[in-house]
């Protein structure tokens, strides 16, 4: 037929269409096929509430648009229809260039199936996240490893297969928290695929149930015990003699002499009593003024001993001893030969240092664990590779306002004089937290 400028015009509105339909026809052709036979030979996998079975097409994900399929049933294998799913990949975060994530944007095209497109913007590992729930049924997630020119979907969280043993399958969902029923996801998780996990080195290990004790460690010095300590001081106006216990450290025995003293008040009350005692013997027993005398010298701590030596005299001592209340060490001396020293003052301080005390600062958040009669261990670094062992024997009722700690007390032995006043001490403490679910200490990040 011969195509004139008129038949040309008129045959136009057809050439155009069919070359419309032809363009369109082979952007069809040049889309992968959404088949879900795809889906359904995908592996079922059990979680939560639900069988799921996933699939990608192309089969190995490349840069630009993938067709991401997802196939929902319950546990009796009945499709379910109206879940709220989501599903997106993540490539993590490399130097300088932070995390990209690529979601699917899935729409369910028949009951049960929800697919859409997943778009990768680069080549590399896409770790995979999809969250599934369902109002009345429940929700669940899991993670699959992707990566772009690596066919298939390999699961690494949240679900085992369907067609495993039952005990196999709870054990796995047991150990995935994603997957039990009803249980909220935690926003913001990270899921790390299988060949990153063994690059650098992940290990996995059950957690146990055990008796849990928590170690509280304190500082603390070693002190004076103040149930052992003796102050010699006089109750009245006097001038020291000879000074026996001459030097700060020196070992004393109880009632060893410790100086004397010359006081006039003191002479004269030994006077008032040797007169009456004197006329009792050659005028009658009439012992009133005796026995007052006698009183005056006791108030001022003068000891029966004292009383009976000075009776059997007669005459009074100008320089009346002073003996040791207690055995122990001088630890304090205000008093040298010759001084004049008056009422009230302290002249020694003695201590009894078999038995010492051990001041330790806890920390105010671990004074709840704390309770008298509670075992402790004390090591000092004057010692090393000693220990001892103790109770806690008082909590003082205060905290120290600038460090915030509260102090405890300890008795400790010391009958071999080992420890010193003011050495260092550390002190272990040990507190039962009772039965507790515990994981091990290096997965506490």
């Amino acid at each position: 037929m011969k195509i004139t400028t008129g038949n040309f015009v008129k045959l136009l509105p057809i050439i155009l269409i069919l070359g419309t339909a032809v363009f369109f026809l082979a952007d069809w052709l040049d889309k992968p096929a959404a088949d879900n036979s795809v889906v359904a030979d995908a592996p079922l996998y059990r979680s939560g509430p639900f069988q799921v079975a996933v699939s990608i097409n192309p089969a190995a994900p490349t840069v630009g648009e993938n067709q991401f399929t997802v196939r929902v049933q319950d546990a009796q294998g009945i499709p379910v229809s109206g879940a709220s799913i989501k599903a997106y990949g993540e490539m993590p975060a490399m130097g300088a260039m932070a995390a990209m994530r690529a979601p699917a944007d899935l729409q369910e095209v028949e009951a049960g199936i929800y697919r859409g497109p997943l778009e990768l913007e680069m080549r590399g590992e896409w770790p995979l996240s999809l969250s599934i729930s369902k109002d009345g049924l429940g929700e669940t997630r899991l993670g699959f490893d992707m990566a772009t020119g690596r066919p298939g979907l390999e699961i690494n969280s949240g679900g085992s297969l369907a067609n495993t043993s039952s005990s196999s399958s709870m054990s796995d969902q047991s150990a995935s928290p994603s997957t039990v029923p009803g249980e909220e996801t935690a926003l913001g998780a990270i899921t790390v695929d299988s060949r990153r996990r063994q690059m650098i080195g992940v290990k996995t290990t059950k957690a146990t149930h055990q008796d849990l004790t928590k170690v509280i460690r304190a500082v603390g010095k070693v002190t004076y015990d103040e149930r052992r300590i003796s102050n010699v001081s006089l109750k009245f106006d006097a001038w020291i003699g000879e000074l026996k216990a001459d030097y700060v450290g020196a070992p004393v025995t109880r009632g060893q002499l410790l100086f004397t003293v010359y006081s006039p008040e003191l002479l004269a009350a030994q006077q008032e009593y040797l007169e009456p005692l004197q006329r009792l013997s050659r005028r009658g027993p009439d012992d009133s003024l005796l026995r007052a005398a006698r009183q005056r010298l006791m108030l001022w701590d003068i000891s029966a001993a004292q009383v009976k030596l000075l009776e059997e005299r007669g005459t009074p001592l100008e320089y009346l001893p002073i003996f040791a209340p207690n055995s122990g060490t001088v630890v304090e001396k205000t008093v040298v030969a010759g001084s004049y020293m008056p009422t009230g003052s302290s002249l020694l301080r003695i201590a009894d240092l078999s038995q010492v005390w051990i001041d330790a600062e806890v920390y105010e958040a671990d004074l709840h664990l704390l309770s008298q009669g509670m075992p402790a261990t004390v090591t000092l670094p004057y010692l090393p590779g000693q220990q001892y062992t103790a109770n806690v024997d008082f909590i003082y009722p205060y905290l120290e306002s600038q460090s915030r700690t509260a102090r405890i007390r300890l008795v400790l032995d010391n009958a071999d004089g080992l420890l010193k006043p003011d050495m260092y001490a550390e002190v272990k403490l040990e507190s039962a937290l009772g039965h507790q679910l515990v994981v091990p200490e290096q997965a506490v990040l």
